[in-house]
């Protein structure tokens, strides 16, 4: 199985969803999260034509770079368990004899001072499911200065905060 996941920002220019039929083609995902999508669920629904695969779950989110998209072929087994503005909770299965697992897909919250939101829905949603969990998406945040290619230092205790919530959750 392949997961293709990408932050577009915004897929309102015909030339973002150019890039993503292109990469979907090339690449040939079952599966693909796209963070940033800056469009109604309308709009989401039709790229999903473009690019081919069948499944959809979509939400518009509010703000600045909102909206996630989750889309998959009808190779691949998806059930929701929960989602919001920045996240897609699922069970996945490969193929009919493969075992089950969890993918949550995740769009951070873009605010420094906002992203303990994200941190307490990572808590919270831990225990809604015992399978083999991977999480996917842009946290828009890093567990070590070393993953931050800037000349602003990111906090210490962002950083530690982002570490605290994937470690309790087994997540690395």
């Amino acid at each position: 199985m392949t997961i293709l996941s990408w932050n577009c920002r915004g897929l309102g220019h015909p030339g973002t969803v150019r890039e993503l039929v292109c990469l979907v083609h090339t690449h040939r995902p079952s599966v693909v999260f796209i963070s940033e999508t800056r469009q109604c669920e309308e709009s989401v629904k039709r790229i999903r034509d473009r690019i081919g695969l069948k499944n959809c779950i979509t939400h518009d989110g509010v703000g600045k770079g909102a909206g996630i998209a989750l889309f998959w072929d009808d190779s691949v087994e998806i059930n929701l368990l929960s989602y919001g503005s920045r996240y897609i909770d699922v069970h996945i299965r490969d193929s009919l004899n493969s075992p089950l697992w969890r993918g949550t897909f995740v769009y951070g919250e873009p605010r420094a001072q906002e992203r303990y939101h994200m941190w307490n829905l990572i808590w919270r949603i831990k225990p809604r499911s015992v399978e083999p969990w991977m999480m996917i998406g842009d946290f828009n945040a890093t567990m070590w200065q070393g993953e931050h290619f800037s000349a602003t230092k990111r906090s210490e205790r962002h950083m530690s905060n982002l570490r605290e919530v994937l470690g309790w959750c087994d997540l690395y």
